[in-house]
């Protein structure tokens, strides 16, 4: 269910399987700040624009505030006045919540029963109670009732072509078939690593896709993902019973962090190990870092060691979460986990760019519809086309601008 790339900066963690990301994120779900689409767009996406795209979304997902106190939530807030920032906040998150002892079946948003959760504290290693609402059980439902056609254990491996001509090689991990598809439209949503290799390829390495806009890399970011482990927390002991993240804050500069717990009860794990865990704490910041350009090798793409490229950010974040982290006086602290604060290596779980909106070719690979410059029904619908870090976790705004995408290609949209 993961996909685990090792570039040379950065070791980056996504989803893989029918559901992508949702089926392994903790189900967090935000708008980025104020001012993020009126700042980094072209003219025709505002904050004002998105704002009924993100209803569109919530509709669907119906994220929830976390319902019950958290033990943990004073001495969150003692951290957050430690380092001089705000007050601590409830999460809201994708998932179906209710009385975790008796667990019940309720339909969401399209109908598909799922259960309320139960605090097993697996949210980012697959819900196998349905309680967090996937995209699998709300978008991917709604699609195969229109008619999608959906190839699970099918890989893409290569595409070219342009202006409506586009050839699509895919193999079938079921038999170990592989076979090509030609279409006049084409929507790559591979995420964002995965919609990247496809283009780095084609331009790189198969030359099926030679006049690939210049702006193909820039703007790459990892969202400022910034993650600490802290170790026998007893003041925020909590035994796997739990949903993943516990307690957050918004950060004036548009960024976010938030306290996370690791999954205990679910995993196969010896008794040192569960109660030494259950007294293990994460913290999760991200932030609006700096994009950089991607670097490749043979058509594939991958990314410097841009914590050094964005020193004073990460020292930034570095010292606000070390300083969060004193009030729980933990036996260990691990800032930029798991390698170290001296590591050049960061982790991200929210890559995002590279592929980005723009204006022009020069700035951005897809215009403000979502269609690759020169590529005349070509669009791209991840992650990847973000022109800036969003400084929150980015699933929400990702589904907002496919829903604005999906509504001017079938013409209901302006």
């Amino acid at each position: 269910m993961f996909d685990v790339h090792l570039w040379p900066g950065v070791t980056v963690v996504v989803g893989s399987g029918v559901g992508g990301g949702s089926l392994v994120y903790a189900g967090y779900q935000s708008r980025p700040a104020a001012g993020f689409f009126d700042d980094h767009f072209p003219a025709e996406i505002s904050d004002a624009d998105m704002a009924p795209y993100f209803e569109m979304v919530e509709a669907i997902q119906q994220p929830q505030p976390l319902p019950h106190p958290v033990a943990s939530r004073e001495v969150f807030a003692r951290g957050l006045a430690r380092a001089d920032l705000g007050a601590a906040e409830s999460p809201v998150m994708g998932i179906q919540f209710g009385d975790p002892s008796t667990p019940r079946w309720r339909n969401n948003a399209v109908g598909n029963p799922q259960q309320t959760c139960r605090d097993c504290g697996a949210c980012v290693i697959g819900c196998e109670y349905t309680a967090k609402t996937t995209l699998d059980h709300t978008y991917l439902t709604l699609a195969r009732r229109h008619g999608a056609d959906i190839r699970a254990l099918c890989e893409v491996t290569a595409i070219g072509g342009t202006d409506h001509r586009y050839e699509v090689a895919w193999h079938d991990h079921r038999d170990g078939t592989d076979h090509l598809i030609v279409t006049p439209q084409l929507v790559l949503a591979a995420g964002t690593v995965g919609t990247l290799r496809l283009l780095y390829a084609a331009r790189d390495k198969h030359r099926s896709m030679p006049w690939l806009p210049p702006a193909l890399g820039k703007n790459f970011s990892g969202n400022g993902d910034y993650l600490a482990m802290l170790s026998r927390t007893r003041s925020a002991k909590h035994d796997g019973r739990h949903a993943m993240f516990q307690n957050v804050h918004h950060l004036a500069d548009g960024g976010f962090i938030g306290e996370a717990a690791p999954p205990v009860a679910q995993l196969p794990l010896p008794g040192p190990v569960r109660r030494w865990l259950s007294e293990t704490v994460f913290l999760f910041a991200t932030g609006r870092e700096p994009g950089i350009q991607l670097l490749a090798a043979n058509g594939v793409p991958f990314a410097p060691a841009y914590k050094a490229i964005n020193a004073d950010f990460y020292a930034q974040t570095g010292d606000r979460v070390k300083r969060i982290a004193e009030a729980y006086q933990p036996s260990r602290f691990r800032g930029n986990w798991p390698g170290g604060q001296r590591s050049r290596r960061l982790v991200t779980v929210h890559p995002v760019g590279g592929a980005a909106i723009g204006a022009t070719p020069d700035n951005g690979v897809i215009d403000h519809r979502g269609e690759v410059f020169g590529h005349r029904g070509l669009f791209i619908a991840d992650g990847s086309i973000y022109p800036a870090a969003p400084g929150v976790p980015p699933s929400l705004g990702i589904a907002a601008m496919a829903e604005r995408q999906a509504a001017l290609m079938t013409g209901v949209g302006s």
